[in-house]
């Protein structure tokens, strides 16, 4: 059919590429056919078929760099196809940021071959009730009226770190970070990463437990603000312990501060080194109580929607658990630039966060996806002043 249909249009140079594609790719001839065949009747112009090729040798740079392996010929086909459809969506973002558009670019990542209904079935998960978000059960949490007084935070890190983006020299504090700790006001920026407190960015994998990973990147946070050390905390043991007795369903969904009430009540929480990852929830709890293990006495819920409010948390007392509307393409495929997208939901929130730092005209979120994901596995969502997407809707933070 394609050898008829190259010949009847005259395309002597698609009757080359298609016989050096068929004995040249790592698939089946006969595989290869059906690919062009469908791919002739169902999706491309003669012109776009000149560009057949380089898509090929994407896809094979795309299955080395995400270690992808399928089962069978026709599952592959099948992914293939989708990572087609998915780089026409990104193409036709990108070209859109070049032209000013849109702030932020999308790029391939491990999602790229699943389709948009495979997508949210495995990765965007139901938005979490609201009467899991604040449920008052007896003193496991406190709210705490907000301090916005800096000064603590000059002592507890290395004056020489907190420096604004304007700022040339590491040597000493700047003088806009001085000027904001006098007047009682959040700096100009910050980045907790740069102040080590902060951990390598994480992957959950197939597991959903986002808001186990938020949970640690904020107690993290917290510790290292209070004994000077940075401790990689255990999301696994969240995920087989903090389950339905504290409203969490393991690697389905689960809350940030339902995990907090668990480390309040378990009075503590054990690390990666004793407790690692495994990616899926385990039939028993396997907690170890260790005199060393971090502990929570509180949790501070901040003011619903106020992103003022969300910016001053963070500068005074470091990362802080979010939960935003994570659903859509935009999001799924975000590589760069920062995030604005007025589409997103305030309320109808999916998936859980840490935000550690910002600038001002964004927050600067940790995602569990890898550093593959994003910007090395963070993503710069836009300040509007109007909450977008939910960020500081249900913000919580651990108090040790």
């Amino acid at each position: 059919m394609i050898w008829l249909w190259s010949i009847i249009t005259g395309n002597m140079n698609l009757i080359l590429m298609l016989s050096v594609f068929l004995w040249s790719n790592s698939l089946s001839k006969e595989y290869s056919i059906e690919l062009l065949e469908e791919i002739i009747d169902n999706r491309y112009t003669d012109d776009s078929l000149e560009n057949f090729i380089k898509i090929q040798s994407d896809w094979e740079r795309y299955k080395i760099e995400f270690e992808k392996q399928y089962n069978s010929p026709d599952e592959e086909l099948k992914r293939m196809k989708t990572y087609m459809d998915n780089s026409k969506l990104i193409e036709k973002h990108n070209d859109l940021f070049q032209r000013g558009v849109y702030t932020y670019e999308l790029g391939h990542n491990e999602f790229s071959d699943l389709s948009d209904e495979e997508y949210q079935e495995l990765y965007s998960q139901d938005p979490i009730q609201e009467g899991d978000n604040y449920p008052t059960i007896e003193t496991t949490y406190h709210e705490r009226p907000l301090n916005f007084d800096l000064s603590s935070l000059v002592d507890a890190v290395d004056d020489s770190s907190l420096i604004d983006d304007n700022s040339s020299s590491n040597e000493e504090l700047s003088p806009s970070f001085a000027r904001h700790i006098q007047d009682g006001k959040p700096p100009f920026s910050i980045d907790w990463r740069k102040l080590g407190g902060v951990t390598p960015v994480k992957t959950e994998g197939s597991c959903g437990a986002h808001w186990a990973f938020s949970a640690t990147g904020s107690l993290e946070g917290q510790i290292f603000r209070k004994f000077h050390r940075l401790v990689s905390l255990s999301e696994q043991n969240l995920i087989d312990c903090a389950g339905k007795k504290y409203h969490n369903n393991g690697c389905k969904n689960g809350t940030a501060l339902n995990a907090f009430k668990y480390v309040i009540k378990n009075k503590g929480i054990d690390t990666n080194l004793t407790y690692p990852y495994k990616g899926k929830q385990q039939w028993f709890c396997k907690y170890k109580k260790l005199p060393t293990n971090p502990q929570v006495h509180g949790v501070l819920v901040l003011p619903r929607g106020n992103e003022t409010n969300l910016a001053a948390v963070i500068a005074k007392s470091g990362p802080v658990s979010v939960a935003i509307d994570a659903t859509g393409n935009k999001f799924r495929f975000y590589i760069r630039g920062v995030y604005n997208n007025p589409h997103c939901n305030s309320v109808r929130l999916t998936r859980e966060m840490t935000v550690v730092g910002y600038a001002p005209n964004y927050f600067i979120l940790k995602n569990s996806w890898g550093h593959k994901w994003g910007l090395s596995g963070y993503m710069l969502l836009g300040r509007t002043g109007h909450n977008q997407c939910g960020v500081a809707t249900r913000a919580v933070l651990p108090l040790v």
